[in-house]
């Protein structure tokens, strides 16, 4: 496989429309895609994309000159299916894995009833269902250190973190963050930091909560029970003590307020958040943008904060953190660094993600991608936006190449025939069976300057993988553009880098999905794997769900 330049922005290989469905099955959206982050590096990607009660596996192959999309199983939600009054729509999903099993990958997917169903994705067999929720699962996402915690966002105010380890069977449900003490309306959205310390989470009040969690490495162990300091109750822990002779701890412990929470970055439903490295990126419904900003004083680097520095709810403010003392009036809570311009992108549910180079990886810069309601996908390099540099880099002439088009036979997401299997029909499951510096620095917001310089490729990432040195240069020098990509002022939006518009198709997007960034190689150098190469993009057209397959490089 040849080398792709760290400057190499994704191009449309593939558009697969599900055909429109017959009367007696709803119309299918996709509304959530993510890859498969335990694979081997030299692994063909796969993700998994789920809508209406359908769950799609699919992987990215390159054949010859071209890129498509082979589906290689789909499984069907049969419960409830008579049910037409409260249908069952899967909207999120994500991948887990179990250290005693790791052949063994692990689908989680929920929806409105509030259920988490673990599936094997190999047999589609459902080997566990996660109750506990009061309404609606709105996100799910793995520990990135973890594989086995699960976190799920929901419509009754509340974050759990899941455990899928067999000890854990009778009570999967490590933690409850919030129990009504900091989200007051549904949360729709979760992500976990790198370090597997933090987690952020925004909702449909408009607000943004960091919290803290403890480190659950020793949770794989039955005999290890969560760190009971960790959980600030007001009043007294809801975990018992263990005693030589008593059995393994299996209860849910609670915490019940955050580090930080803010209703002042947006004026709307947060329907995504993630972390570039400490920073944030958020987004909210009806803004048309995307927003990068930063805690002041929070670091990654250090222990958390103890559980006795989250601040309480006795004083009302748009903005509470544990990380800049109270009697620090002069000293703004958050800094807004940069915002992204999304046009057409007014409801929410629809998601960004972001490209991050790993230390196995080859030099990859972080990529911002987003799709809007427009059937536009549009990147961001922030690397190329820190160094000043315009779209001059010209590239390939395989972005001409005509996009593939194909489409399943009846949008019943029947696996498109191939060696393996031909023909085969989708079965069921149900409940019972770098080191290179900055160049210059953020300009601080408004309200007040930052403590400190931050970087837009990371605040503690390095730009580019471990003994590679410096960003390689791609074939043409970009130009030095401040005045096209103007980051000097974090309140006007940048347009994108590119904007690649879907030929003859109407599109609504929901998520965007990177495959994972680590990577495989030779000692002598050639690359064997497929870090950050591949992007899919799910969502909806006029009649049926839409996945776009996008790729960095030749």
């Amino acid at each position: 496989m040849s080398s792709t330049s760290p400057f190499a922005l994704p191009y449309l290989r593939e558009t697969l429309l599900l055909s429109k469905q017959q009367k007696t099955h709803s119309r299918k959206i996709f509304y959530d895609v993510k890859f498969n982050p335990y694979q081997h590096p030299s692994a063909v990607p796969t993700f998994a994309a789920v809508g209406g009660r359908d769950v799609l596996i699919g992987r990215t192959t390159y054949k010859g000159k071209t890129d498509s999309i082979d589906v290689l199983a789909a499984y069907r939600d049969d419960e409830d299916d008579n049910n037409e009054s409260q249908p069952d729509v899967l909207n999120s999903v994500c991948w887990a894995n179990i250290p005693s099993s790791p052949e063994i990958p692990l689908l989680c997917v929920a929806g409105p009833s509030g259920k988490i169903k673990v599936l094997n994705a190999i047999t589609g067999e459902l080997t566990q269902t996660l109750i506990g929720h009061g309404a609606e699962v709105n996100d799910l996402a793995t520990h990135p250190l973890h594989s086995w915690i699960v976190a799920s966002a929901s419509g009754d105010n509340s974050i759990r973190l899941w455990s899928l380890l067999p000890h854990r069977a009778s009570n999967p449900c490590l933690y409850i963050l919030g129990h009504g003490l900091a989200h007051k309306e549904p949360i729709l959205t979760c992500a976990f930091h790198q370090g597997g310390r933090y987690i952020l989470t925004g909702g449909l009040d408009h607000m943004i909560c960091l919290w803290s969690i403890p480190d659950l490495e020793n949770t794989i162990r039955p005999s290890s029970p969560p760190e009971p300091e960790q959980s600030n109750s007001p009043s007294r822990s809801n975990s018992r003590r263990n005693t030589p002779d008593s059995s393994p701890r299996l209860d849910t412990s609670i915490i019940y307020f955050p580090h930080f929470l803010t209703t002042a970055v947006h004026s709307n439903y947060v329907d995504c958040v993630a972390f570039h490295g400490d920073l944030i990126l958020s987004k909210a419904c009806k803004e048309n943008k995307i927003v990068l900003w930063s805690i002041t004083n929070f670091s990654s680097a250090g222990p958390p904060l103890p559980s006795s520095r989250a601040p309480k709810t006795h004083t009302f403010r748009d903005t509470r953190t544990a990380f800049v003392p109270d009697s620090s009036t002069d000293i703004p809570p958050l800094s807004f660094l940069l915002s992204f311009s999304c046009p057409h992108a007014d409801p929410f549910y629809i998601r960004f993600a972001l490209l991050q180079p790993a230390p196995t990886s080859p030099p990859t810069h972080p990529i911002l991608a987003f799709s809007n309601t427009n059937g536009h996908i549009l990147f961001w390099d922030l690397k190329r936006l820190e160094l000043g540099w315009d779209d001059g880099y010209r590239h390939p002439t395989y972005l001409t190449k005509k996009t593939i088009t194909s489409t399943t036979k009846d949008g019943l997401l029947h696996a498109r025939p191939n060696k393996r299997r031909r023909g085969a029909l989708p079965p069921t499951f149900t409940s019972g069976s770098n080191d290179t510096p900055s160049i210059r620095s953020l300009s601080p917001d408004r309200e007040g300057s930052s403590n400190r310089s931050s970087s837009l490729v990371s605040s503690s990432t390095p730009a580019t993988s471990a003994g590679t040195g410096a960003a390689q240069l791609p074939p043409q020098q970009p130009r030095v553009n401040r005045k096209l990509y103007d980051i000097s002022d974090p309140f006007k939006p940048i347009k994108p880098h590119h904007d690649i518009p879907l030929p003859k198709t109407w599109m609504t997007a929901r998520q965007v999905a990177w495959s994972p960034p680590f990577h495989g190689g030779t000692p002598e150098g050639e690359e064997v794997g497929y870090g950050g190469r591949y992007c899919v993009v799910a969502g909806e057209s006029a009649e049926n769900g839409v996945l776009c397959v996008l790729r960095r490089g030749p």
